[in-house]
């Protein structure tokens, strides 16, 4: 948690981002529970595919897409 929010920090206020999107498959429990912990809030959960299986098809899975902006994060802190 520590390390994730340090980075976050450097993204906000030293480079100045406006927003983060950050974003993991749907059953990943431990990262969206992370993600969540740190304010990010989320935007949508659709299927996607990084991967194809033998015959070429894709591989779909659900995913889901956080958002974090720096009024949230700012009131986060």
């Amino acid at each position: 948690f520590e390390s994730s929010k340090t980075a976050l920090e450097y993204l906000f206020e030293e480079l100045g981002i406006d927003r983060c999107i950050a974003g993991t498959a749907v059953v990943n429990t431990k990262s969206r529970k992370l993600t969540e912990r740190l304010g990010f809030r989320e935007v949508i959960q659709k299927q996607v595919h990084f991967r194809n299986d033998s015959t070429g098809n894709p591989i779909n899975f659900p995913y889901v897409i956080y958002e974090l902006s720096r009024e949230d994060w700012e009131s986060f802190e």
